[in-house]
């Protein structure tokens, strides 16, 4: 049962960690500041809630 919770949590892991790296270095590849591009990177691992077409 700990080895089924340790993997969860390293493909959580690189999952969050790829995230954040690939828009920082995204937005740096397209001139952001390096601040303003870790800022971008941090707020692309909030939760947005977005209305579908099918949403009630």
């Amino acid at each position: 049962m700990f080895v089924v919770g340790l993997e969860l949590t390293v493909i959580v892991l690189v999952a969050v960690v790829g995230k954040f790296c690939g828009t920082y270095a995204g937005a740096r590849s397209q001139g952001l500041p390096s601040q303003d591009a870790g800022r971008l990177a941090a707020l692309s691992r909030a939760p947005v809630r977005v209305r579908g077409a099918g949403a009630a």
